[in-house]
């Protein structure tokens, strides 16, 4: 979440048996409802949850509804990977009246229409997969949806993938803003060497130029040397993160 986010939690719900967790918050003066599931195994239980959790919704909901987590159901016959499986496969009617009376879209299916990818695996055989968690939003946000994904989950105990929503705030107009600086940059040797260049640069200076005019230069090119340095130096952690992704995909 950005720092510059003005965000305020509004108040929260927790069912008693830990599966299913409500947040109503604000934030840059729109409100969300925000719920995380954890669905039963069983289809009879799973039927019977997810009308509780249309049930907490029609109490509860005060804005803009977006529900995600381990659903432990499939939407559609292409979600599910496996060597017997019933072509008239539906999903447990609650959930199906649930995304309906709420006029929620699974936006990960929307946006990848022809995607073929799971979220879950049976370690002992890897023929049979589902995707089983994913985001269901109102229509009132996907107009800011920049993109919803599968992704590796970065934890040892879990057979399952991690889904990933990530959502645009109204863009404003700003001011050009402080200058900060990461002070971790100021150990590497890279940055250092790149600085004390600027610096033996103005030095050779000092005797043709007025001193304090010669300071304001150094301070802007510093300014813009450095924000350049950090830019570049993130969109590399980016993409060295990005290709570990793609390799844990692979072997996944």
């Amino acid at each position: 979440m950005k720092n510059n986010l003005k965000c305020k939690t509004i108040n929260e719900i927790k069912d008693t048996e830990g599966r299913i967790i409500l947040i109503n918050i604000e934030i840059n003066e729109n409100i969300f409802t925000l719920i995380n599931v954890y669905a039963p195994n069983q289809h009879k239980n799973r039927n019977k949850f997810f009308k509780k959790v249309q049930n907490i919704i029609e109490n509860n909901r005060l804005g803009i509804l977006i529900l995600g987590g381990d659903m432990n159901e499939t939407l559609s016959i292409n979600d599910k990977k496996t060597n017997n499986i019933s072509r008239n496969y539906k999903p447990v009617n609650s959930l199906k009246k649930l995304i309906k009376k709420n006029n929620l879209t699974d936006i990960w299916r929307e946006l990848h229409p022809n995607t073929s990818q799971f979220t879950w695996r049976r370690k002992n055989d890897t023929k049979i997969a589902s995707r089983i968690d994913f985001f269901l939003i109102s229509p009132d946000i996907r107009p800011h949806v920049m993109k919803a994904d599968i992704r590796p989950a970065m934890i040892s105990y879990t057979d399952h993938q991690a889904i990933s929503l990530q959502v645009r705030q109204n863009s404003e107009e700003r001011g050009r803003g402080f200058f900060k600086i990461n002070n971790s940059i100021l150990k590497e040797q890279k940055y250092i060497d790149l600085i004390n260049k600027l610096i033996e640069n103005y030095k050779k200076q000092i005797l043709t130029k007025n001193l304090k005019t010669l300071w304001d230069m150094f301070k802007s090119e510093v300014r813009t040397a450095t924000l350049t340095y950090c830019k570049q130096r993130s969109s590399e952690n980016k993409n060295d993160i990005k290709n570990l992704e793609t390799k844990l995909r692979k072997l996944n």
